[in-house]
């Protein structure tokens, strides 16, 4: 049987990472760009983000996706490379080449298989939350945000209103 690239998973389509990478690349070819950076890698967990750029470098989509080490048999050795796979997926998603789905095959196999919740995160006080808060707002470009949204991502894992301060103060400093 020929591989479409899609998987039946429970009644729904899903169309695979490699599938909508190669759909990507025979509808735009080399003049549009996918790049991928770790956000955050340390023993436990990796923080991949992947970016959809038009030729002349604007970002059009982005994914991101975390994988914990001791989540799986496979992530002891190949956490980077999960995560990095999940948030192409999630970017060209975002990008509208996701199928009938957002999530990919990938992730909803894994999901299915019993890939464990992430570990519990850090818990954080008013006042901690304060401190981060104002250190964000405190920054005065972007080097200087990534960095201090990095330390705050690493101390007590991901926490939507230091997100939402950091993508804010991120829009006003561009």
């Amino acid at each position: 049987m020929a591989d479409t690239g899609y998987v039946n998973i429970h009644g729904k389509q899903y169309k695979t990472v490699a599938a909508r990478v190669n759909d990507f690349r025979q509808q735009f070819g080399p003049t549009h760009g996918l790049i991928t950076e770790i956000v955050y890698a340390d023993e436990s967990v990796v923080r991949m983000k992947a970016s959809i750029l038009w030729s002349d470098g604007t970002v059009v989509a982005t994914g991101h996706a975390e994988e914990y080490r001791d989540s799986s048999k496979i992530n002891k050795t190949s956490a980077l490379e999960n995560a990095e796979t999940s948030a192409i997926g999630r970017a060209l998603a975002a990008f509208g080449l996701g199928g009938t789905e957002f999530a990919s095959a990938d992730e909803v196999a894994r999901a299915i298989n019993g890939k464990p919740s992430a570990p519990n995160q850090p818990t954080i006080d008013e006042g901690q939350l304060a401190d981060w808060l104002a250190a964000i707002d405190a920054c005065n470009d972007l080097e200087e945000l990534k960095s201090v949204y990095m330390k705050a991502t690493a101390a007590v894992g991901q926490h939507k209103e230091i997100n939402a301060a950091t993508n804010a103060k991120k829009a006003s400093l561009k």
